[in-house]
């Protein structure tokens, strides 16, 4: 099983939501890049702030309208992304959506049958770069916990 829902970012933008949320962590990943787990309280904390929880994109599950205005907010310090994955024993999909200046950059994408990436898509237009490994999504260590409370149990800050 593989189920993530995380904001990407450079680690500034990321530390900067991370500084912002007191349920939010802030996780480094590598070439610069920074992590949130979206985890069900950073979702509650979030939603309550903006009071609005309907989901504007059905290619996502947990991405809300105010979840998305904190993420267009944030963007204007830097590209953003938002990336989901829900597989189970190799049945799934992922899906993601990136901004910058408050406007969508790319997406929402999602690929149910894995002829697309649209997380390596997004984490492409970020800046990330394969330099030893597979793909983007390895390169910056995505598949180190398989699921976004592990994530936040375990990531670095």
């Amino acid at each position: 099983m593989h189920s993530i829902a995380a904001i990407i970012a450079k680690s500034e933008t990321t530390k900067a939501l991370d500084e912002r949320f007191v349920l939010a962590k802030s996780i480094q990943l590598p070439q610069g890049f920074g992590m949130v787990p979206l985890t069900e309280a950073l979702i509650e904390d979030i939603t309550e702030l903006g009071a609005n929880s309907s989901v504007p994109h059905e290619e996502f599950e947990y991405l809300n309208i105010s979840i998305v205005q904190v993420l267009e907010e944030l963007s204007f310090s830097g590209l953003i992304c938002y990336v989901e994955t829900e597989y189970f024993g190799g049945d799934g999909g992922q899906s993601s959506i990136a901004w910058d200046k408050g406007k969508v950059i790319y997406g929402p994408t999602i690929s149910l049958n894995g002829n697309l990436n649209p997380i390596n898509d997004a984490l492409k237009i970020l800046g990330v770069q394969v330099l030893t490994l597979h793909d983007e999504f390895d390169e910056i260590g995505l598949g180190r916990n398989r699921s976004t409370d592990k994530w936040f149990e375990h990531g670095h800050s």
